[in-house]
């Protein structure tokens, strides 16, 4: 009977961890290892080309807001998607972020950031205007700048996955030029394609689940036991 239990119980420990390690993304969605350079606009424009959005990113059409480059911290704070969606305001005192199996931004106060906590209102898609709401922790699952995020090494820095991303795979577009909201077309060159990269907190779940199983088999263990001790007493 234990042995039957302790099956099960590994059964399913295995499978939520891994469900809970990789989450479903929709199709128009995908991991990435940092966002482009919140510094250099044509990044941001040709990360928007690379992955076909159907509307500018630099649009200030009303109605040019629907399918727009986003690139943005998942609502777990331990990892960076981008997709094209629905460039929606954001509130003073927000970020935005993505939420699992949504079309458009959601947000997270920064109330709490020691820096770079946006004080006016602004659409997702100009994220890039805040890099703080881009720099994580993706260990600690949280914003760099927050006042308790711990600054451990393992803290995933900005610089390192900028460099990271200029060695990914390219593809040819068309880059343009940002002069004063305008967009102006150049020369095609090579830009940066994205991988695809999960980067999860695979220690914190395990220890979660692993704790959920222990307690788990205390509680069958000690009520097999009781009902021995019953069953021996009435014999």
């Amino acid at each position: 009977m234990m042995r039957s239990i302790f099956i099960v119980l590994s059964l399913f420990i295995f499978t939520t961890w891994k469900a809970c390690n990789s989450a479903v993304l929709p199709k128009w969605v995908y991991r990435v290892d940092s966002c482009p350079d919140p510094k250099d606009i044509y990044q941001w424009i040709n990360a928007s080309k690379a992955l076909n959005c159907h509307h500018d990113l630099m649009s200030k059409d009303p109605k040019e807001q629907e399918l727009v480059y986003h690139c943005l911290p998942s609502i777990y704070l331990n990892e960076t998607v981008e997709f094209c969606g629905r460039s929606g305001p954001i509130a003073p005192g927000f970020c935005p972020i993505y939420n699992y199996g949504s079309t458009s931004a959601t947000y997270k106060t920064c109330s709490d950031f020691t820096n770079g906590c946006p004080t006016a209102m602004f659409h997702s898609k100009n994220v890039y205007q805040h890099p703080e709401c881009l720099k994580l922790n993706r260990i600690s699952r949280c914003f760099e700048a927050q006042t308790n995020c711990s600054q451990s090494t393992a803290t995933i820095s900005y610089k390192t996955t900028t460099e990271n991303r200029q060695r990914m795979l390219t593809s040819t577009t068309s880059v343009y030029t940002y002069v004063d909201g305008d967009t102006k077309h150049e020369d095609s060159v090579d830009v940066v394609k994205m991988s695809a990269v999960t980067n999860s907190n695979n220690i914190y779940i395990l220890i979660t689940v692993s704790s959920l199983a222990v307690t788990i088999l205390l509680i069958v263990g000690l009520t097999f036991l009781l009902r021995k001790r019953i069953y021996i007493q009435y014999k």
